[in-house]
């Protein structure tokens, strides 16, 4: 029964979808590419990743969006980074990495501006505040770390997951942070009282990531189920939840000035889905193996990158228009054969008396 539904949801949700290839492909670190983030003026990528090996050395690279060639690689990291993310500026990049620091890098000059140290475990992942003043990390021992980017010091520490918190995202505004677990749950923090407003609960299995609306008012969450949830940031209602992949969702943002969502799963798909509908309507084909992240430029609405296992960062151009829904084509039963005319039994033939046989002699 839920293979059949599961194939049928498919069949339906990805009808009139193609492969969308990339337009550029870049080769970018040694074993994989963990993390893709554009500058604020859209000009240059910063990539993470590097062996898989976790406490070999990581790898930071910089990257021209024009023309895919290196700029720069910055060495200074003693294990596989995580995340990366760019001050809203552009001169600082932050890093997460595995031995459980967070750090900041003059995007200029490759220099070392600082360390985040405090976390119990592996940095998962840093996002700054849309005003640069603060940053955030999140951590696989649970917890949201908010520090200045001012001088590098703890501001306090979000504490309520009971897992792994795999992704972390500000809101337009700033004055909220979602955070994504894999104890099942996206939870909503207020940024000035530093406490938890509301915990989404409702996926099956672990969550992945989380993005705000840019309108602010809702956040989706990709997970392990296979799932995008969209949820009201006020209640904490879920509002929608659509199934895009066939493995779990690994990374989503929006695209289209917030039309569509690309999502991207651990089998290497990567989903364009129709937010009003759900309707997955592309698909962008290259990346052999898990795709880690995904990043939508701030100056081109269609403009993409994704980051893979595969050790490839691929830059995509979405289609500016989202084609009509194809409605699969109905099939007729055939009609039924009409029976053939009933036809009226014969009536015996009377024979005439002539022919009639002689009567029985009676004596």
């Amino acid at each position: 029964m839920r293979s059949g539904l599961l194939m049928t949801m498919m069949l339906v949700t990805l009808v009139s979808v193609w492969g969308l290839e990339p337009t550029r492909s870049i080769n970018a670190h040694t074993d994989l590419a963990t993390s893709v983030a554009f500058s604020p003026d859209g000009k240059t990528l910063a990539t993470g990743g590097g062996q898989t090996l976790t406490y070999r050395p990581g790898e930071l690279a910089i990257w021209n969006v024009e023309n895919g060639e290196l700029i720069r690689k910055i060495d200074g990291h003693d294990s596989l980074v995580w995340s990366v993310a760019y001050s809203p500026d552009g001169a600082t990049i932050a890093t997460g990495q595995y031995n459980k620091t967070g750090k900041l890098w003059d995007a200029a000059s490759g220099q070392d501006k600082g360390t985040l140290s405090g976390d119990k475990n592996w940095v998962t992942a840093v996002r700054y505040s849309p005003d640069g003043s603060t940053i955030a990390s999140a951590s696989e021992d649970g917890t949201i770390k908010l520090w200045s980017s001012a001088d590098g010091k703890e501001i306090a520490t979000l504490a309520g997951h009971s897992a792994t918190v795999r992704g972390i995202a500000f809101s337009p505004d700033g004055q909220k942070i979602a955070s994504a677990s894999f104890d099942k749950t996206v939870r909503v923090w207020s940024v000035s009282e530093k406490k938890e407003l509301v915990s989404l609960a409702g996926h099956q299995d672990a969550v992945w990531c989380v993005v705000f609306s840019p309108d602010g008012q809702q956040v989706v969450s990709g997970s392990s189920d296979r799932t995008i949830k969209f949820w009201k940031v006020e209640g904490g209602e879920a509002v929608a939840s659509h199934s895009p992949a066939k493995d779990w969702v690994t990374s989503i943002r929006f695209v289209q000035g917030g039309k569509s969502i690309v999502a991207a799963s651990y089998s290497g798909e990567v989903a364009v889905v129709e937010v009003s509908s759900g309707r997955v309507w592309e698909q962008l084909t290259g990346h052999v193996g898990a795709v880690c992240g995904v990043a939508a430029s701030p100056i081109d609405p269609l403009l993409v990158a994704t980051a893979g296992q595969d050790n490839t960062v691929k830059l995509w151009t979405i289609p500016a228009e989202i084609p009509p829904a194809v409605e699969p084509a109905k099939v007729e039963e055939p009609k039924p054969a009409e029976p053939p005319p009933e036809s009226k039994p014969e009536e015996p033939k009377q024979e005439s008396p002539a022919n009639s046989p002689p009567a029985a002699e009676t004596k």
